[in-house]
């Protein structure tokens, strides 16, 4: 999965899940923490929009659909509406 490993944490964790309503709006903290890995994040039948970042709060916001590329180092604030 990655140049230099191959195991992905969530929390800690490698098997993280949780719960959450249809309609519900949950908001993700997104940390890549790769040297030499960007990662396809995305929430089969979620809307994702990044509302901030590395750089603080997004004042136009980026809807993504059902998906977003997060960078090598870099942080994402997301809302996904599921």
């Amino acid at each position: 999965m990655g140049r230099y490993g191959n195991v992905m944490l969530v929390n800690g964790q490698t098997e993280y899940t949780m719960e959450a309503r249809r309609g519900e709006v949950v908001r993700l903290y997104l940390t890549n923490t790769a040297n030499v890995r960007p990662f396809n994040v995305r929430i089969p039948g979620a809307r994702m929009k990044v509302v901030g970042g590395d750089g603080g709060r997004i004042e136009r916001l980026r809807l993504r659909g059902e998906g977003a590329r997060i960078g090598q180092a870099v942080r994402a604030d997301m809302d996904d509406e599921l």
